[in-house]
């Protein structure tokens, strides 16, 4: 199993807090895991973590350290990040230069802090999230009662995501976990259009990492058996 978004906060400059996360997901069998922290913040009220070098510097060497550990042969660590999309060229560019200084291995692109007149125009910025970041996956995307109404331009979203090779994310913690027809819903247009997707807890705290991801993996499988 796999869990591709986790928050490390104050872990990434805590050493024995840093080994707790690591022993917590070999704890829960986890194969593979992102320990990530968000860049740049658009609201002043959310903190940002990896918005400086020696944040990023601690991340890598935390990781690599690990690496060269036994431990390394049962679970793989990706240095990740969580962006915030914004439409703001000044933001954009100093979380461009975040990236290109980080060199990260795995990027979620996220929408934060932003208020839309419309459930469409919510759509419209993941699509220029697409087109303008270097991501690897787009994180939580919402879906309200009303989603199939917007059918069409989720259409959109996934065939771009064909064409640029980025993955969604099943996000199961209670702020964005799909309910079941949401999550079929979305597994049959990832599966129209070839698009793969990732399980991710979302995890702000030690003791959510993996939160629901093995419960949402049963209904993965039982789409998958439904599909054949």
């Amino acid at each position: 199993m796999e869990d591709m978004h986790i928050h490390l906060k104050n872990a990434i400059y805590d050493e024995k807090l840093f080994s707790e996360y690591i022993n917590m997901c070999l704890k829960l069998k986890l194969d593979k895991v992102v320990f990530l922290d968000h860049g740049n913040r658009i609201s002043l009220k959310h903190k940002p973590v990896l918005n400086n070098k020696q944040a990023i510097d601690t991340l890598t060497e935390k990781i690599q350290k690990y690496r060269n550990t036994e431990l390394s042969k049962k679970l793989t660590i990706l240095k990740g990040i969580e962006i915030d999309y914004s439409n703001d060229l000044k933001f954009r560019k100093e979380t461009f230069k975040i990236l290109d200084y980080g060199n990260f291995e795995w990027i979620v692109g996220a929408i934060h802090s932003i208020k839309f007149e419309t459930e469409d125009d919510y759509y419209k910025s993941i699509i220029d999230m697409i087109k303008n970041y270097n991501i690897n996956v787009i994180a939580h995307i919402k879906l309200n009662d009303n989603y199939k109404m917007f059918e069409n331009i989720i259409n959109k979203i996934l065939k771009l995501c064909n064409e640029k090779n980025i993955a969604i994310e099943i996000n199961t913690s209670d702020r964005s976990r799909w309910n079941d027809k949401q999550l079929y819903f979305m597994l049959d247009l990832m599966n129209k259009y070839n698009v793969n997707y990732v399980f991710s807890s979302d995890a702000h705290r030690l003791e959510d990492i993996g939160y629901m991801i093995k419960d949402t993996y049963k209904k993965v499988k039982k789409w998958k058996r439904i599909k054949k």
